[in-house]
């Protein structure tokens, strides 16, 4: 997997191929090709790249964060935001130290850690993450996680809907 717009459209023609659905596989590129160029035209122009910590899990250890290479990072990257995390690469758990070093003005994780742990209310409860710019000012988003990770078809409208969430405002 590459986690990039080309990567996807490679993907799709790979699939495509291999099945015998050129025709439909070339429809799918084009419109994932304009749909990635649209999207990139308007978060060129923002003036404000915020700092997300990607939270892919929380529990009673240390979280596991999305570093530099990974998914967690190339979505937030194409989504107008800059990673939170640049000490290491891929996933990995992170100290409490980490994490309020981190300053991330935004907290993104997935429908599932927040369901587990009870909600915005239940990831403050940790004093790590509550201390942070994002979670002093509840600044949270969920995000189905093979939407958000998953470097498919749907990933315009994860771009969409993460770009939307950290520049509010922004058409």
């Amino acid at each position: 997997d590459t986690y990039s717009p080309q990567g996807i459209i490679d993907k799709v023609a790979a699939i495509a191929d291999a099945i015998g659905r050129e025709r439909e596989g070339d429809e799918l590129v084009a419109r994932l090709t304009a749909d990635f160029a649209a999207l990139q035209a308007a978060i060129d122009v923002l003036p404000e790249r915020p700092r997300v910590l990607f939270l892919f899990s929380v529990g009673e250890g240390a979280p596991m964060v999305g570093g530099r290479n990974s998914s967690a990072d190339a979505i937030i990257q194409l989504a107008g935001g800059r990673n939170a995390i640049e000490g290491f690469e891929h996933f990995k758990p992170a100290s409490s130290e980490a994490v309020i070093a981190a300053r991330p003005d935004m907290l993104l994780v997935t429908d599932l850690t927040l369901e587990k742990l009870g909600g915005v209310d239940g990831l403050l409860q940790r004093a790590d993450i509550a201390q942070t710019p994002a979670g002093q000012a509840r600044r949270v988003l969920a995000m189905d996680s093979l939407l958000l990770l998953g470097f498919g078809p749907r990933t315009p409208l994860a771009i969409h809907d993460l770009a939307a969430a950290l520049h509010p405002g922004a058409s």
